[in-house]
């Protein structure tokens, strides 16, 4: 129940937060757009976080629909609960160690990203990249 009504609550929040806010906090979301891999899209991201204490990204959605957030091993990307970031910059995408993948997307004509963090949430509108 309670991952539902977090899901909801990212669903409305990524809806009347547009592409105003991108940053928040010590986290700053310095570019995102997503990349079509075989099985569905990627997040490529570059995040900057300026604070020594830990944080963790926990929940990804664009246009309503969540994202897995996965890690990478030697037997390929799996599922994981929350994706650390470090002090300093942070790159998301199709060769990075941790990665944020999405199945389908929305049909709509602007895609919006909310990410939500221990103790934070970054949004922005996002496009499709090739």
């Amino acid at each position: 129940m309670k991952l539902e009504v977090m899901k909801k609550w990212l669903v409305i929040s990524s809806v009347l937060m547009g592409s105003a806010l991108a940053h928040g906090g010590h986290v700053e979301l310095q570019s995102a757009a997503l990349h079509k891999v075989t099985g569905g899209y990627v997040l490529l991201a570059s995040i900057a976080y300026h604070e020594k204490e830990k944080v963790n990204i926990t929940s990804a959605v664009v246009g309503g629909l969540p994202g897995v957030l996965q890690m990478k091993d030697s037997r390929g990307y799996h599922t994981i609960k929350k994706l650390p970031l470090k002090t300093g910059n942070t790159r998301l995408g199709t060769g990075s160690s941790y990665r944020v993948f999405f199945k389908t997307l929305p049909k709509v004509k602007k895609l919006y990203l909310t990410l939500l963090l221990s103790g934070n949430i970054l949004g922005q509108e996002i496009h499709l990249v090739k």
